[in-house]
């Protein structure tokens, strides 16, 4: 009788431990993700101001981990029709800020970079919505 209940105890405690590091992991993600496409825009615009006092690439790994935890830890969420909207929402930012970006990588090669900007921001809104479409049909 005390071993099965030393044993649920242990599960639970595993269970729970389990949970609290996925839900820590989700913030850290969020922080993290957020906190180097602000800091790579800044330093993307004036070098050296944030890469002479903090490195990036630490950021971008803490960022993966935690997003790594996060897939394949998490479980299932329903997702509403409020978060349906919030995701196209942020898909769509993310492709005009991808044509943007390769925009301005590439004007040095005239008309060319207006349709690779074109392109980039079309190729990343599909791949988007093509994922989070698998993942929402998975729930």
């Amino acid at each position: 009788m005390f071993i099965k209940s030393r044993e649920k105890r242990r599960e639970q405690f595993l269970d729970d431990l389990g949970w609290y590091i996925v839900n820590i992991s989700k913030v850290i993600f969020n922080v993290s993700f957020i906190t180097f496409v602000i800091y790579f825009i800044i330093e993307h615009f004036k070098v050296g101001l944030i890469s002479n006092y903090f490195d990036l690439n630490s950021l971008l790994i803490l960022a993966c981990l935690s997003g790594i935890i996060v897939i394949f830890f998490n479980e299932k969420e329903v997702y509403s029709t409020r978060k349906k909207q919030q995701s196209l929402l942020i898909i769509f930012i993310l492709a005009i800020s991808a044509g943007i970006l390769s925009y301005q990588y590439l004007q040095n090669l005239k008309f060319l970079s207006y349709l690779i900007a074109i392109l980039a921001s079309i190729l990343v809104f599909y791949s988007l919505i093509l994922f989070f479409n698998r993942t929402q049909s998975n729930d």
